[in-house]
């Protein structure tokens, strides 16, 4: 991904939202590896909101 994408990636994006558990980055409707976000220069630098959730695959293994 060029510069100038990510600066929209991250303008459309003000919150960067992590899993509480394994730590991967939801991007839109996916959750992506910390490694992935890194390349793509996803920090939490680059976001004025920080939030933590978790993902469907974290959920699914901490509910019956």
């Amino acid at each position: 991904m060029s510069d100038p994408d990510v600066k929209e990636l991250i303008a459309a994006h003000e919150v960067l939202v992590r899993c509480a558990w394994c730590e991967r980055i939801k991007l839109d409707d996916a959750w992506i590896e910390v490694a992935e976000a890194n390349a793509m220069r996803l920090t939490s630098d680059n976001f004025a909101h920080r939030s933590h959730g978790i993902c469907p695959d974290c959920f699914a293994k901490l509910t019956p």
